[in-house]
């Protein structure tokens, strides 16, 4: 099980929309991809410009951190 604060901590590394929801509403993610899409997309506009999230093929995440110079 993935927690919310993994995606953060391990920049780079790929978490599928059932890792989201689970890490998310800690529930079984029985169904979860329009609620994921939904959440990133909000999240995602919101974080503009330099959004931090990328999609990756198969339906996963990953969350990329721009080192601060």
């Amino acid at each position: 099980m993935v927690r919310s604060v993994d995606v953060a901590q391990h920049p780079g590394w790929l978490f599928t929309q059932e890792q989201i929801y689970e890490a998310v509403w800690h529930e079984f993610p029985k169904g979860c991809g329009a609620n994921v899409v939904n959440i990133i997309s909000q999240f995602c506009r919101k974080m503009e410009p330099g959004n931090p999230i990328r999609t990756a093929p198969y339906s996963s995440y990953k969350f990329e951190l721009t080192p601060v110079t």
